[in-house]
């Protein structure tokens, strides 16, 4: 069954690129696959190696129930081999070309090996119709994401401005790394000091193919393996909160299904799930970190500590899990269970000690090299008062008055009905979920039932993670996204609640085809993208790094990496706005929005430091100094001054309309 699951969904990513792209889009994307699968794949497989090992050591470990799962080892797996990456980078693995990371590897696949030997069963599918078609209903998004993860970096999603972040760090930080020998935080980009596992991941698979360049496409399938490890971890969960309760047994489709469907469903998992980022690896260890919190099968202080170790994962790849739903999972984990108070003080002093481990090379990390471990989160670290005061004014919550406002527009009807210009790209990428986590949570708690009290503990660590989102975050959409898991819970619980009723077969029937139309929401987003052509950018590295620029393109029509790429190997290049610098064969001399640029940082002109070209990106200056980012000294007219008084000219080849001009300098 298993098998035919891989080959459904294969041939579902073959009919949505034939779809999007045309026959020659297909082997483009099939010639991608096989060159970028298999280090990624091999991570993975490590990963459940490790995560099996910490399940064998679980002894509360019950056949049937989420301690037992292939997903919860999945899980385990990716907390435990983003912590070795981490480690293994900060001790200067990359200077060994890879070597270090190849042994981590062959370690955990002879662990799996080992696991699949031992005992490690796999349930058995229910093959009716009706789950057949929730199964499709779960395959359709996972496609789509393969599909979208294949296209060359810098290319899909408007909403993140081409994967913008990933360009500037979450790339970018490992490509540099690799350059370095070793993890270190950088000054001239912030984002270096915080947590960053997924990153350290990235660059083992950078360090395992030779380049960065070479493993970008890599990452980005690492990033959607963390899907299908967070939706299998989804179900877990679902499953784990109705074990044993009596009047919840499902007549087809079930709770588990139900809510990975809804999971996968959701329009913001694939696209953080296709581009190099963190939010699906967050997602995965939440998932499983819930799916411990509301298993049923044993509650030791073993189990606390895996629960530990998942959360305090989850807080490595990205800090503001923390409260959106680390906190929220640990509160979950230690308040379902009756215990007696002295369990409970000696289960929560076990679950911190293990989020402590999993965060302590980090922490570490920043107390060596910058003196502040919780840097930039907390102490000015290596920027001025100012620039510290911009960065917190940045990630403060609006005024209060605003709030209602946020939930409405970022959360409830994102992308949804006329754009209430809050400046984000308007589209529908969480579609309806959080209204129907509201309505699945009311007619729950509302209706006495066996799912009444997981509901209302799962309500309540929603109500904690949103807190959390408005209290103490500038409340983008995207970054409730840890959030998801627990939301797609409850709906699945909702869902299966309808099959449980007189009319539980013509429910089934309805739920199975409402899942099938909530999983073409990611192929409609995706087939939205790059004006109609969402696929133009599979096998594109060389049109995005200049190597195989097309001979009638102008100059005005390749990106400023391309154009510098091409520039004399003797050139050194500064960028003004500029921080999404990825695809640059030589790194150049650029700072994050929150960092000292190459102007404000050396008042005296650039080419008394060496530097003969200086890359200006206007929109992006503009857009900072809207937002109030940026020192002022860089804003509009005075960026307009400086580069009047700049000693060169804009260089012919290079002159480029806005957004962004390049010149060559001259020296004084």
């Amino acid at each position: 069954m298993r098998l035919r699951l891989v080959i459904a969904t294969t041939l579902i990513a073959v009919l949505i690129t034939l779809t999007l792209g045309g026959s020659g889009a297909l082997g483009v994307a099939y010639l991608e696959f096989v060159e970028h699968a298999w280090a990624p794949a091999l991570w993975m497989a490590a990963a459940v190696g490790y995560g099996a090992l910490f399940q064998r050591m679980l002894r509360s470990r019950v056949p049937g129930t989420a301690t037992d799962s292939w997903a919860l080892a999945a899980c385990l797996g990716v907390a435990i081999h983003l912590w070795l990456d981490e480690v293994a980078g900060c001790l200067g693995a990359p200077r060994l070309a890879g070597a270090v990371y190849a042994l981590i590897d062959a370690v955990g696949v002879a662990l799996v090996v080992f696991a699949l030997r031992r005992r490690m069963s796999i349930r058995p599918v229910n093959p009716s119709g009706l789950r057949l078609l929730a199964l499709l209903a779960c395959l359709v998004p996972l496609a789509t994401t393969l599909v979208a993860a294949l296209s060359t970096p810098g290319y899909l999603w408007r909403s993140e401005f081409g994967g913008y972040d990933a360009l500037s760090y979450h790339l970018q930080l490992p490509k540099e790394w690799l350059e370095l020998g070793h993890i270190t935080p950088l000054w001239h980009n912030a984002y270096s000091a915080l947590p960053g596992y997924v990153e350290a991941a990235f660059l083992h698979l950078f360090a395992m193919r030779g380049s960065a360049h070479a493993g970008a496409v890599d990452a980005q399938l690492l990033s959607a393996a963390f899907v299908v490890v967070a939706a299998g971890a989804v179900a877990e969960a679902a499953r784990a909160g109705t074990a044993g309760l009596s009047g919840t047994e499902c007549r087809s489709i079930g709770a588990p299904l139900l809510a990975a469907i809804v999971f996968l469903g959701i329009p913001w998992v694939i696209v953080t799930g296709s581009l190099a980022y963190d939010e699906s690896a967050v997602c995965a260890m939440i998932a499983g970190a819930l799916a411990l919190a509301l298993d049923g099968g044993g509650r030791s202080s073993r189990n606390l500590a895996a629960v530990g170790v998942l959360i305090g994962g989850a807080v490595t790849a990205k800090a503001s899990a923390t409260g959106i739903a680390s906190l929220p999972i640990a509160v979950l984990a230690l308040a379902f269970t009756v215990r007696p108070w002295r369990d409970s003080i000696a289960g929560c002093g076990v679950l911190v000690a293990a989020g402590l481990l999993m965060i302590a090379p980090w922490l570490v990390r920043n107390a060596v090299v910058i003196g502040e471990p919780l840097f930039p989160l907390a102490g000015d670290g290596w920027w001025t008062p100012d620039q510290a005061l911009r960065f917190a004014a940045g990630h403060a919550p609006p005024p209060m008055s605003e709030w209602t406002g946020s939930i409405w527009n970022q959360l409830v009807r994102f992308g949804i009905g006329p754009d209430p210009q809050t400046g984000d790209v308007w589209l529908p990428q969480w579609s309806v979920l959080w209204a129907l986590a509201v309505a699945a949570a009311t007619g729950l708690v509302l209706r006495p039932g066996p799912l009444r009290r997981p509901a209302m503990a799962l309500s309540v660590a929603l109500v904690l993670s949103l807190a959390f989102w408005l209290f103490l975050t500038h409340q983008k959409s995207r970054f409730m996204l840890p959030a998801a898991p627990m939301a797609a819970v409850l709906v699945g619980w909702g869902a299966a609640r309808l099959e449980v009723g007189r009319c539980g077969k013509l429910a089934s029937m309805g739920l199975a085809l409402l899942g099938l139309a909530w999983s073409l929401g990611p192929v409609l987003s995706l087939a939205d993208e790059g004006n109609g052509q969402p696929l133009l950018a599979l096998g594109a590295r060389g049109v995005m790094d200049g190597t195989a620029m097309p001979a009638e393109a102008a100059a005005g029509e390749l990106g400023p990496a391309a154009i510098a790429n091409q520039l004399p190997p003797m050139d050194r290049v500064a960028c003004l706005g500029l921080a999404n610098v990825f695809w640059f064969r030589l790194t150049p001399q650029y700072a994050t929005v929150w960092d000292t640029g190459p102007i404000n940082g050396w008042p005296a002109s650039l080419s008394e430091h060496g530097f003969t070209v200086l890359m200006v990106q206007n929109e992006m200056l503009d857009l900072w100094n809207r937002e109030g980012w940026i020192d002022p000294a860089v804003g509009p007219e005075a960026r307009a001054a400086l580069l009047s008084r700049l000693p060169g000219r804009p260089i012919p080849s290079l002159d480029q309309p806005s957004p962004w001009r390049a010149f060559r300098l001259r020296a004084d």
